[in-house]
């Protein structure tokens, strides 16, 4: 260990004690963690999202990735930089396809596109040109309470449910002590209690149990208010209204509409909290579910009943609200996660491609999985993010 060592007139000289050999950490030793975690399995999550590509109807095609591999460098980072090119690598993909008539599976290796790798000093070379991608300080995923209105006795607040992958949910309380979440960007709220019915707790009585604990100001009774404002009494009628509300225009079973309500929160391929998400929900929550687990990433009916709980308790100043600009609010995103979540996209469209052509085919038709799988979703989203940036 260095001392420092002072001169004559006491004076501490920090720079005296200096040595050449000291050894400083790497400034890039992140950056190639998280390329190196998502050229290890990226490729794996994002097709995850998708796997098994079905037919509109869900009774004639199936398709799923399997493996992907990576192919050699085309050119060193040199010859990327002097011919102006890109110093990249092929992307292949074991693909099956599977006839749900015939039971016949056909196996395929199709290239998905080319990826620009990381050089070992941090760096990716594009079209001959170095570019660098810069860490992101974002907010967290998870849930975030927030001050939505001052009024002179009290205070108002509202909860931000905000996911890795999906659409952001909110739940406030308005003037009347009435809570209700915006489902859909403009469209009418719902009631949380017509939300709960549809998740199993149907009676009032099963309602008011669940917020027993919390719902404990005199003057200020959440729950009532919002039972009050309520006009359903059962899980069918609360399905009607909700469908209603989000779904105006369109006419449906209950069946149907009840599964399209809760694939909105429950369906892990829509609404995906993240391993940042779920551990902020363990954490404000009390949760314990597992962060690493893939299952356990999505949001539950329990979630939902501690959010509001823990609204309530904001409300009633038994908790204080979040502070947004604090750290513990906030996270690194690295390049890894930049470029994986730039190719959501392209994945998005790859499937609907996928979809698209599979509508072309009878089930007595001669398909292979490369007449499905097309590159060019891809390739346009890579070529878009480190052409643009």
């Amino acid at each position: 260990m260095i001392k420092p060592q002072s001169n004559r007139s006491g004076r501490i000289d920090l720079g005296l004690g200096y040595s050449s050999g000291t050894d400083f950490p790497s400034l890039i030793e992140a950056q190639n963690a998280s390329f190196n975690d998502f050229y290890a399995s990226g490729f794996q999550r994002l097709f995850t999202k998708i796997n098994p590509v079905k037919d509109t109807m869900e009774k004639m095609w199936t398709l799923e990735f399997k493996d992907f591999r990576f192919g050699k460098s085309y050119r060193t980072v040199e010859e990327a930089i002097a011919k102006g090119l890109s110093y990249e690598v092929p992307v292949y993909a074991k693909v099956q396809l599977l006839n749900n008539k015939t039971g016949e599976i056909k196996e395929q290796e199709i290239f998905i596109a080319d990826l620009p790798i990381m050089t070992e000093d941090g760096v990716f070379v594009f079209n001959g040109v170095r570019r660098v991608v810069t860490h992101q300080i974002v907010r967290a995923e998870g849930v975030l309470y927030e001050v939505d209105e001052k009024l002179p006795y009290r205070t108002l607040h509202k909860v931000r449910l905000m996911p890795g992958m999906g659409p952001w949910y909110e739940i406030d309380t308005n003037r009347h002590n009435v809570i209700s979440m915006r489902v859909l960007p403009k469209r009418p709220k719902v009631l949380i209690t017509e939300l709960l019915r549809v998740f199993g707790w149907e009676t009032d009585d099963e309602i008011r149990k669940l917020f027993a604990d919390v719902d404990t100001d005199e003057e200020n009774k959440y729950i009532e208010a919002t039972l009050a404002r309520d006009f359903t009494k059962s899980k069918e009628e609360a399905v009607i209204s909700i469908y209603n509300k989000l779904r105006p225009d369109e006419s449906v079973t209950i069946d149907s509409a009840e599964k399209y309500i809760k694939s909105n929160f429950f369906n892990v391929r829509k609404f995906n909290l993240g391993k940042i998400g779920r551990y902020q929900l363990n954490r404000k929550l009390g949760t314990s579910y597992d962060i690493n687990n893939p299952d356990e990433v999505m949001l539950y009916p329990k979630d939902i009943i501690l959010i509001v709980k823990r609204l309530i308790q904001t409300n009633n100043g038994v908790i204080p609200a979040d502070d947004i600009d604090h750290l513990c609010n906030r996270r690194i995103r690295s390049v890894g996660e930049i470029l994986e979540r730039q190719l959501i996209a392209g994945i998005g469209r790859l499937e609907k491609n996928i979809k698209d052509k599979m509508s072309l085919y009878g089930q007595d038709a001669k398909v292979t999985p490369s007449m499905l799988v097309g590159t060019k979703p891809i390739a346009a989203s890579i070529q878009s993010f480190f052409g643009a940036n």
